[in-house]
């Protein structure tokens, strides 16, 4: 087996098991609400999934990079790519952002905790969107 074919497959790993996570906070966030005797748990579960997508969009990038030497930077001059890798900077920022809420809804009962709460559905719908648009992209790479 090549070395292409080799980091390809570790991509596609990553991907699958890293950022597929996505769907999992999702169905998380539309568990989390105020007053729910179960928050504490799923915000912790939700917090850990999070780094967990985190660490898996840094070993994206990464063999990502690895899978682009071979082809000399070729995915790169294709807009489909150069618009799924600005969706992957999104993603990040918007993971970002849950971990930011999450925090917030971890904290003491407040409104900043019970605004963080009710962001954390709109974050991660948002997430799975951005992820499915990359998925489509990356899969029929249309133009």
């Amino acid at each position: 087996m090549n070395y292409y074919l080799v980091a390809l497959a570790l991509h596609a790993l990553v991907a699958v098991l890293g950022i597929g996570q996505v769907v999992a906070l999702l169905v998380l966030a539309s568990d989390a609400q105020t007053g729910n005797d179960r928050l504490s748990w799923t915000l912790s579960v939700m917090s850990r999934l999070a780094r967990v997508v985190g660490i898996s969009l840094g070993l994206m990038l990464l063999t990502g990079i690895v899978v682009m030497i071979p082809t000399g930077g070729a995915y790169g001059r294709a807009w489909w790519f150069r618009i799924a890798f600005l969706l992957f900077i999104l993603l990040g920022a918007f993971n970002g952002m849950l971990q930011g809420a999450l925090r917030k809804a971890s904290g003491p009962a407040s409104d900043a905790k019970t605004a963080a709460v009710a962001r954390l559905p709109m974050l991660t719908r948002v997430m799975v969107g951005i992820a499915a648009i990359i998925v489509i992209l990356m899969a029929s790479k249309p133009f």
